[in-house]
Order: C-alpha cells, then sequence, then structure tokens
C-alpha cells in the first residue's frame, strides 16, 4: 500500500461520488494497493477491507482520527479523538458451535436444528446488495446474508434457504461479526455532561469518505482562487506543495 498523492485523491473523490460507498472503498484501494488484484480486493472479508482503509486514512490524513456524535441522553456534542491503535480486534470468541472449514475460509454454524456453511460477506456481495434492493434497507441485510449461506440442512436434509426462520438469520448474521470483527466496531463512549454510557458504530469508510470529500472541496476552492489570481492550470497549483500554496493563498488576501 501506497499513500495517494493528491491528484490521485481528486481524481478518486471525482470518480466517486456519484457511486455507492462499497465501490469508494474499492476505488480507494485500488489505487492504494496496485500489488493487489481488483478480484482479491472485492473478495476481502468486509473487516479485512476496513483494516486497510484504516491504514490508508493513516496514510492520509494522519494517525489521529477526531471526530464528534451526539449524546443519546442530553443532546450534547461529544467529541472523540481517536487513533488508529484504538481500531483493534475485540476479545470476541465464536460460539463453540462454530468452526472454521478446511482451507476455503468457510464457516460451519449449528442451531435450531439447522447446520449452516457459510462465508463471511466482502465488498462483491455489498455491492449486489445496494444494487438489487437498494442501500442500508433490511431486503439489502437479508439478501447479502442469504448469498453468504453455502449450504443448509435441516435434521440432515438439504432445505431451501426460504425456509429459514428470521431469528437463524439474526443468528448467523451474529457469527460473522464474531468472526470477522472489525467489520461491525463499536465504540463504547461516556458522555462527560450527563455521565450517560452508550456504544456506537464506527464506520470507517463513511468517516473517511466524508473526510475525503470535504479536503477535495477545499482543495478545489484553493485551485479556483490561484488560478484567478495567477492564470495556472489545476495540474500545476496541484504541484505545488501545501507549504506553497499556503504562502500564494496569503499573497491573495494580503
Amino acid at each position: 500500500m501506497h499513500a495517494l498523492s493528491i491528484s490521485e485523491l481528486t481524481d478518486l473523490w471525482e470518480i466517486g461520488t456519484d457511486r455507492p460507498l462499497p465501490q469508494r472503498a474499492l476505488l480507494l484501494l485500488q489505487a492504494a494497493c496496485p500489488e493487489i488484484s481488483s478480484d482479491e480486493l472485492t473478495d476481502l472479508p468486509i473487516g479485512e477491507r476496513d483494516s486497510k482503509l484504516i491504514e490508508l486514512r493513516g496514510l492520509t490524513f494522519g494517525q489521529n482520527f477526531a471526530a464528534a456524535t451526539k449524546c443519546p441522553g442530553c443532546g450534547e456534542t461529544v467529541e472523540l479523538n481517536l487513533t488508529a491503535q484504538d481500531f483493534t480486534i475485540r476479545d470476541a470468541v465464536p460460539s463453540e458451535s462454530l468452526i472454521a472449514q478446511n482451507d476455503n475460509g468457510s464457516l460451519n454454524f449449528h442451531t435450531m436444528g439447522f447446520d449452516i456453511r457459510f462465508r463471511i460477506p466482502n465488498s462483491r456481495d455489498l455491492i449486489d446488495g445496494v444494487e438489487s434492493t437498494g442501500p442500508e434497507t433490511d431486503a439489502a441485510r437479508r439478501s447479502i446474508l442469504l448469498k453468504c449461506i453455502l449450504s443448509l440442512k435441516q435434521n440432515g436434509r438439504d432445505v431451501s434457504t426460504d425456509k429459514l426462520p428470521d431469528t437463524v438469520l439474526q443468528s448467523i448474521e451474529h457469527q460473522m461479526e464474531l468472526a470477522d470483527p472489525l467489520s461491525d466496531i463499536q465504540l463504547v463512549l461516556a458522555c462527560p455532561t450527563c455521565g450517560n454510557h452508550w456504544q456506537a458504530l464506527f464506520d470507517i469508510l463513511t468517516f473517511f469518505w466524508s473526510e475525503i470529500d470535504t479536503w477535495a472541496r477545499h482543495i478545489l476552492f484553493q485551485v479556483h482562487l490561484l488560478a484567478s489570481a495567477y492564470g495556472w492550470s489545476e495540474a500545476e497549483i496541484l504541484a505545488l506543495s501545501p507549504e506553497r500554496r499556503q504562502l500564494y493563498l496569503k499573497l491573495i488576501y494580503a
């Protein structure tokens, strides 16, 4: 993995703006990890993909992650100051009924009379789910879960996934999270005002892309000012070091 140049980052922002989030993740990683094939990146478990995004975000904007959220108790803004080291795998242990199967990465799970063999969701599954049912819907979530079930037996007989009750699907989803913990990063938070404690999901992809969007718009505004003042091209302006850009911007406002 290598750090993305300023021109690469602005190009990726432009290309990815109108694409679903899972495709934006692949755009970033494909540019930063040319040593890994596109298919390999697409097939990475979501937790492994997000681990690479955390690494890339560190190379892009530094190791400190500054964010803010609202306390669900009193509504006060709570500021978060995290580092890449804070995003470690939790001490979650899969249940005894969950075991790795051979070398293909699939997992076996037994519950409520069902014997299930499944795999961990990847970006391909998320992209297909968004395209077929829309983003962040129960239908998309169910579609992704069913797609990852490789075989299903009930009392020793093959059955259709249509026969799976929601409680079993929820159990499978829970086992997927245990087997791929970085796919579900939960932050334990406390409000300094009211003392409320709660957990909040941290989605590195949403966080990172929001930073890229803010950064790209700021950079392009600088390009506009410098091009208007000096007649330079975008490429010439982006080739300047941040220190030189800031100096020229100060001269404009002087």
